[in-house]
């Protein structure tokens, strides 16, 4: 594939009409020092061509599926909520209408634009979710804009590629999430657990959009909350017991059984379909056993 030369015909065509892309097809008639001047990641230029300046593509000539030669700036927006009885933190996402999976909202940045304000506008159109218009609570540590990022988008070409402003807006501890609803480009909206990276992918079954895989990935570790169990079942006495815990799911269930507890059944907060461990009865033998996901346990 290195060597090949492709643009897809909507650039030229819808692309321009509806003005995401440039209509210019050659590259060596653009103002080359102005857009390196202002690029979020510097870049190169050889015989009038940009330089990606971070991968090779399968496709070295052309712009592939962006709609402007070199830098194409974007800004996407990182929205948490935590939830105030459980303590879990949950992330407002999209999912494309492209097929790529669900990314989190977010859109270019327009000439000029501050990258938050384009975060907060695309923010609007993709999820219904005005902040300036229905959060008069919000102070200037909800925002927190991030460092600029390469998005390895499966669109770009050695000659076109995306690079993003990841904006975190933490709207605190709230009763409810917010109402959201797909729109614009994004098929539908919606709060997904992300105590963790892990949790995130399996709220989503894997279907992550690709170009966001790496953000989310160094976003939910480096702001990482502890992992938190869902536990339900009758202790000794036959009372029913139940709640929320840091506790491994290993030493809980071993404890409650040391406890003689009757039953016990130990979930992942963001999974409430598929128990991590249990006390339940032996199928083979008939007697008590406790078992974890990690490490078996004990008849």
């Amino acid at each position: 594939m290195t060597g090949r030369s492709y643009t897809h015909p909507d650039v030229f065509t819808l692309g321009v009409a509806e003005g995401w892309a440039e209509a210019e097809t050659d590259p060596a008639r653009i103002d080359w020092p102005a857009r390196q001047a202002a690029a979020a990641i510097p870049f190169e230029v050889t015989g009038g061509r940009p330089v990606n300046p971070c991968e090779k593509t399968a496709i070295r000539y052309g712009r592939n599926e962006m709609g402007r030669w070199g830098e194409t700036l974007m800004a996407d927006a990182l929205v948490t909520v935590t939830l105030p009885r459980s303590g879990a933190r949950y992330l407002l996402m999209v999912e494309r209408d492209d097929g790529y999976g669900w990314a989190v909202p977010g859109g270019h940045v327009g000439p000029g634009e501050p990258a938050m304000f384009a975060a907060v506008r695309e923010l609007a159109e993709e999820t219904g979710l005005a902040l300036f218009g229905d959060e008069p609570f919000l102070t200037p540590e909800t925002f927190r804009v991030l460092a600029p990022r390469y998005v390895p988008d499966p669109r770009a070409s050695d000659e076109a590629w995306a690079v993003t402003v990841p904006v975190h807006i933490s709207l605190g501890t709230r009763g409810t999430l917010p109402a959201v609803t797909g729109g614009d480009d994004a098929r539908r909206a919606g709060w997904v657990p992300a105590g963790s990276y892990g949790c995130l992918t399996d709220a989503l079954a894997g279907k992550v959009f690709a170009a966001h895989a790496g953000m989310l990935r160094q976003f939910l570790t480096r702001d990482t909350v502890p992992v938190q169990f869902a536990y339900a079942g009758r202790d000794r006495s036959g009372t029913a017991r139940g709640g929320v815990t840091s506790e491994s799911p290993e030493a809980l269930t071993a404890r409650c059984f040391t406890a003689r507890w009757r039953e016990l059944t130990v979930y992942r907060l963001c999974d409430h379909q598929s128990p991590v461990a249990a006390i339940d009865q032996n199928p083979d033998t008939g007697k008590r056993r406790w078992w974890a996901e990690r490490c078996g346990g004990g008849a």
